[in-house]
């Protein structure tokens, strides 16, 4: 019977944090463990949706969510913070990038 009772608060756990976009409020994170998983929050409803980044451009941000599907998301419809946050990101990649390419090009 306990069994049971576990199951079916696990089920619905997974059911009500599984959505694709889900409505947010500020003050805590209700994110998963995975420190690379952030929410993603839309400026204009508030709405949010959690996965990791996978790459930027042209105005698209591509996130993986938990389930392995890639979704890209306008960049300019994203707050603030997480428009400032991709830029970073992908400025940190793009240097990334450039050193491994020095250290191929000089061995």
């Amino acid at each position: 019977m306990i069994i049971k009772q576990h199951l079916l608060f696990l089920s619905a756990a997974v059911a009500f944090s599984s959505g694709p976009v889900t409505l947010a409020h500020e003050g805590h994170s209700h994110g998963p463990q995975d420190p690379a998983v952030r929410a993603w929050i839309f400026s204009d409803t508030g709405a949010h949706i959690h996965g990791a980044y996978v790459a930027s451009r042209d105005g698209t941000v591509q996130i993986r969510r938990e389930d392995g599907t890639v979704v890209p998301l306008e960049i300019a419809k994203l707050t603030e913070a997480d428009r400032q946050w991709i830029e970073r990101r992908a400025t940190e990649i793009r240097t990334l990038n450039e050193r491994s390419r020095v250290v191929f090009v000089a061995a």
